[in-house]
C-alpha cells in the first residue's frame, strides 16, 4: 500500500465511479453540457483529494490500490469493506 490510507482510497474510487461515461451522462439521460459541468465538479473534489493527500494520483493507481488492498484480505473482510462502501456512496 502507498501513502493513503483506506479512507482516502475509498473516496477516490467513489470519484473514480463517478467519473465513469454512464454515470457521468446518466445513461445518456443529460447534456453534454450537463455532463461536462458534473465532471468538473467531480474533477475539483478530486483536485482536493490530491491536495489533502499532497501529491497527484491517476485513476490508473485508485483502481490498483483498491485491487491490491482487497487481494489482501480475507473474504468476509471484503465483504464487509465492500458493503461500508456501498452503504456511503450509495446515490
Amino acid at each position: 500500500m502507498t501513502d493513503m490510507d483506506i479512507t482516502t482510497l475509498t473516496e477516490f474510487v467513489a470519484l473514480a465511479n463517478r467519473l465513469s461515461p454512464e454515470n457521468l451522462h446518466c445513461d445518456g439521460e443529460i447534456s453534454r453540457a450537463d455532463a461536462r459541468r458534473k465532471e468538473q465538479g467531480i474533477r475539483r473534489l478530486w483536485r482536493a483529494l490530491e491536495t489533502k493527500l499532497g501529491r497527484n494520483v491517476s485513476e490508473d493507481e485508485v483502481w490498483r490500490e483498491w485491487a491490491a488492498h482487497f487481494a489482501s484480505r480475507s473474504e468476509e473482510k471484503r465483504v464487509n469493506t465492500l458493503r461500508g462502501f456501498n452503504n456511503r456512496h450509495e446515490d
